[in-house]
């Protein structure tokens, strides 16, 4: 059994860089986005399998067990971690499903006395409530289905004077973010940390020790160490304007793209006439990490072209190699991709107005169009803790939102690759997987996301099979036999007033930013990939802690630059 430290919170702990950020302008490219043409007509979607694997259900209901086969990564890296049964591994993870309802529950039902949760994994995996009237909550108790592995803990300060003294502590420091100090509620010490960036300077201690003086909640200094990263953006630069070609063999284009897309329901429904036979040959159905069929899935390869350099618009342009993330749907209509706002923002993107695109499989996808940094929906900011680009999908010609998404049935999936293998025989090159498919069912605000919740992540690094600009090849920075795919782990930390990181123990490499992680419990989604530390070996990491933005901050932030658009993944 490994030994685990638990971290209360994290401070942003990289150097503060300047807020680039971005929301989708409307122009000729983007204005006829909007996904309000599913109509009747909708095609019958591919049958969701790849060779040698099988279909994953939609998440079992609330009231059913786990089915293993929804959860198996989850409970395979419970058993190897903790040397655990695949019977135990499911019972834990049944605990984890049930947390975030008994959570709101206690916190409504006691507000004065509930002291917070957590999910021990090291000591037997219980979950561990704190409370102020240990005698209440567990009466309250008496109809959980694992009561044996729920214990009530008695503690002397509940969550809301935790909550309380760590906000008015926060004040004292004038916490912002990015700032050198932050605040976070710790329930495991029922305490409050108070985290810097490395050890405090002289000044920023005595200011430490006076803003906690006189507090009767214990407050504790907790230095973070400065975590050594590596960007998980892939970038081979390459000298060419041709986006890459389909991996597949393409057939033929459709008809109805030389039509314009000035009226979306209408151009829609031409454009979803029947691509999954007249645009790309992928026989009855395909999906691999580099070329999948519709709808498009999180965890699947998104190609960007980037600004050319010197000069935007002219060549060399940059390649970049990302993952999709989420597909998300906007109150305005509009549809789109998610990835990393480092997979667009970088020293060669232009916010004067210049356009990237993204593509898969050599089709297109989405845009990042140009324009004011102000209303764009990319943003790169250590300060902020946010690194995403919410791009509506690409209606050059046709809509494509109606190819990848509105049209199809069951749309919001990330795929699930294992057992991934470099199929140089395949008429597809590139890595064939065994596959199946994780439904999104929703998304968890930061503050209900739990410690040492098992978590799952979807990565296309590879190292091998990368555009260049001109042909497949090369890497996108990953470590020999890296392999894309599934990897899961658990929840590091819980979060802060001011900015901070999701941290979880998965790892990554170059190639995987802006990929999902997600629960394989209940559907839910998490976050995106950042950044973390550098991959030594396919699954190695020098680091047990990968940064992840999370999606509720995502969306809080998209909408106050969008004028008030929300944002969903179900």
């Amino acid at each position: 059994m490994r030994s685990r430290t638990l971290l209360a919170g994290c401070a942003t702990i990289t150097a503060i860089v300047a807020v680039t950020a971005v929301v989708a302008q409307t122009s000729t490219a983007t204005t006829t986005n909007p996904a309000t043409s599913a109509g009747t007509d909708r095609p019958a979607p591919a049958a969701d399998q790849a060779p040698g694997s099988g279909q994953m259900a939609a998440p079992s209901d609330a009231g059913k067990p786990l089915e293993l086969a929804n959860v198996q990564e989850s409970v395979d890296y419970l058993k190897r971690t903790y040397l655990i049964s695949t019977a135990e591994a499911l019972r834990r993870l049944e605990l984890q499903r049930i947390s975030p309802a008994l959570a709101e529950r206690l916190k409504r039902e006691f507000p004065d006395s509930y002291g917070g949760m957590w999910l021990d994994q090291d000591h037997g995996g219980v979950v561990v409530i704190a409370g102020t009237n240990t005698k209440a909550i567990g009466a309250a108790l008496a109809d959980q289905p694992d009561r044996a592995h729920i214990r009530v803990r008695q503690v002397r300060h509940s969550l809301r004077q935790l909550d309380a003294a760590a906000h008015r502590i926060a004040a004292r420091l004038r916490i912002y973010s990015g700032g050198p100090v932050d605040v976070g509620v710790n329930p495991t010490t029922n305490g409050v940390d108070v985290l810097t960036r490395g050890k405090p300077s002289t000044a920023l201690a005595v200011r430490i020790d006076r803003a906690t003086a006189g507090e009767t909640v214990p407050a504790r200094l907790r230095p973070q160490k400065i975590m050594k990263t590596e960007s998980k953006l892939g970038m081979i630069g390459a000298g060419s304007t041709t986006a890459p070609p389909a991996i597949t063999a393409v057939t033929a284009r459709l008809a109805a793209a030389t039509r314009t897309a000035t009226a979306p329901g209408t151009v829609a429904r031409a454009a979803a006439a029947g691509p999954g036979t007249a645009l790309i040959a992928y026989g009855n159905s395909w999906c691999a990490p580099l070329a999948c069929d519709p709808p498009l899935r999180g965890g699947v390869r998104l190609d960007i072209q980037r600004d050319g350099n010197p000069a935007p618009g002219t060549p060399p342009y940059s390649w970049g190699g990302c993952t999709n993330g989420f597909n998300v749907r906007g109150s305005n209509g509009w549809v789109y991709t998610l990835t990393a706002g480092h997979c667009v923002l970088n020293e060669n993107h232009d916010d004067a107005g210049w356009t990237d695109y993204s593509s898969h499989n050599g089709l297109q996808v989405g845009i990042e169009p140009g324009g004011s940094s102000s209303t764009r929906l990319s943003v790169l900011s250590d300060a902020l803790a946010l690194d995403y680009a919410l791009m509506p999908y690409d209606t050059r010609g046709i809509n494509w939102s109606a190819y990848w998404i509105t049209n199809r049935i069951d749309w919001n999936r990330v795929a699930k690759f294992t057992g991934c293998w470099l199929d140089s025989q395949s008429t597809r090159p590139g890595f064939t997987c065994s596959y199946a498919t994780q439904w999104m069912t929703g998304y968890y605000d930061k503050a209900a996301i739990g410690l040492n919740w098992v978590v799952c992540f979807a990565g296309t690094a590879t190292d091998n099979y990368y555009w260049t600009g001109s042909s497949w090849a090369g890497s996108t920075g990953a470590p020999s036999g890296w392999v894309p795919g599934l990897r899961c782990g658990e929840v590091e930390n819980l979060p802060t007033i001011g900015a901070s990181w999701l941290l979880a123990s998965v790892c990554t490499a170059k190639g995987d930013s802006g990929g999902p992680l997600f629960s394989q419990v209940d559907g839910k989604a998490y976050g995106i990939l950042h950044d973390g530390p550098p991959a030594t070996g396919n699954g190695v990491c020098a680091g047990p802690s990968q940064e992840f933005t999370y999606l509720s901050e995502i969306f809080k932030n998209a909408r106050t630059r969008s004028g008030g658009v929300t944002f969903s993944v179900n």
